[in-house]
């Protein structure tokens, strides 16, 4: 059986290489001996991480540094893709096709398919720009009769009338449509007006990940000046542009201050120093001046680390104050008590479905001292917080995503 895995965003975020490697686990699991191939953004990356999938590069996609040449050639390579699959994508015409041979061969990897697996997260939004290119990939699936299914994804919002019509028309042949928050299963039935037996529930799948590295945790930790016996507080800084609100500029710059306020009152409070870890590389401005601004009572940790390194570094935390949702399944993952800062329904639906929403607030409204004493308690009752994440996740009644597929494959 050849399964493709589609819309991969690329593990320069620690949280998508986490679904990643997740979503490949799952898939080996519900299919044995599967040829697997993907259509990535950056495959060159991928195939270092997973060199035993064939990954191309994902159909109209330019990464040109200018964003007017890049926005020009993204229209121009997807009237390309789209006129290439209307002559059915046929090979012997793609050695003189005006597309990259890259491009080209993804295409050719979605047409051979016997499934297609789209990624798991959250690129189904209007918030996100390469919301465009996902939609063309399940248009590729459906124009070349290739059966499809989405992984655990947050859906939505999508405001634009003609743009929920798009989506709904892309997502309407999918055999399964999994969604990881109750906010996603509502939208994507009410809003899209997909029927509801097509779409499942389950978590993210980032919970089905089981691959840690407590050794290179330490020694990460170590390089970065952290003894083994010194207690610490964790943190992630999502350079978030509140693109949503009436002043974008005055909003970012409020959170700003406040996250600087934030861990200079933990570290006078309670005599920790904080690491700030670099889940995704464009969080770094941001992390940068907060770090410079707060003195010794941070310490910035710029390193590329694995998934699972990262993973040995939070376990070894007192506690974890998250903005980036992937760092706090890190942390929920190794049972370290957290507090989430939430800018999107993956945290707070995946946090209301652990019975956690007390431990989550707004990003753009939350108090300052209101989540320091939060803080302040968790550390002074980690053990307590602790047994009440791993009974959380125990009582989780949502189906893996392997028996999900599984069941696909036994209709196919």
């Amino acid at each position: 059986m050849k399964i493709c895995i589609s819309d991969i965003f690329g593990s320069l975020n620690r949280g998508d290489a986490l679904l990643c490697d997740a979503l490949i686990h799952s898939i080996k699991e519900a299919a044995p001996g599967a040829e697997l191939a993907g259509v990535a953004h950056f495959p060159e990356i991928e195939r270092e991480r997973h060199p035993d999938i064939d990954w191309q590069e994902a159909p109209s996609r330019s990464n040109a540094e200018s964003i007017y040449v890049r926005r020009a050639l993204n229209g121009l390579r997807s009237g390309l893709t789209l006129g290439y699959s209307a002559l059915g994508g046929p090979s012997g015409i793609a050695p003189f096709y005006p597309l990259p041979k890259s491009q080209l061969a993804s295409i050719q990897h979605i047409k051979d398919a016997d499934l297609i697996v789209s990624s798991a997260g959250g690129f189904l939004l209007d918030a996100n720009a390469t919301i465009y290119s996902h939609l063309l990939q399940f248009h590729l699936a459906r124009k070349f009769g290739t059966p499809y299914v989405l992984a655990p994804q947050t859906i939505g919002p999508i405001r634009s009338t003609r743009l929920k019509k798009m989506t709904a028309a892309a997502l309407s042949d999918a055999r399964i449509i999994a969604v990881r928050e109750q906010y996603s299963y509502d939208f994507v039935v009410n809003d899209l007006g997909l029927p509801s037996d097509k779409v499942v529930r389950t978590t993210d799948i980032a919970f089905e990940h089981e691959e840690t590295d407590p050794a290179g945790g330490a020694e990460a930790l170590a390089g970065l000046g952290i003894a083994p016996n010194e207690r610490f507080i964790g943190a992630t800084t999502v350079n978030w542009k509140f693109r949503g609100e009436d002043n974008p500029k005055a909003a970012y710059e409020e959170y700003r201050e406040k996250m600087v306020a934030l861990m200079v009152s933990m570290h006078e409070r309670f005599g920790r120093r904080i690491v700030l870890f670099n889940q995704v590389s464009q969080d770094l401005p941001l992390a940068r001046e907060v770090a410079s601004r707060c003195g010794e009572a941070v310490v910035l940790d710029e390193a590329d680390r694995s998934t699972e390194v990262m993973r040995g570094m939070i376990e070894r935390a007192d506690v974890f104050l998250g903005s980036r949702f992937h760092s706090c399944v890190f942390s929920i993952l190794g049972r370290v008590p957290l507090f989430c800062l939430a800018y999107t329904y993956k945290s707070t639906g995946i946090m209301d479905d652990l019975n956690m929403s007390d431990r989550v607030a707004p990003i753009g409204k939350f108090n300052v001292n209101n989540v320091v004493e939060t803080i302040g308690w968790l550390i002074e009752n980690r053990e307590s917080e602790s047994k009440r994440i791993n009974d959380a996740v125990q009582k989780m009644a949502f189906p893996k995503f392997s028996t999900v597929l599984q069941n696909v494959i036994n209709n196919i």
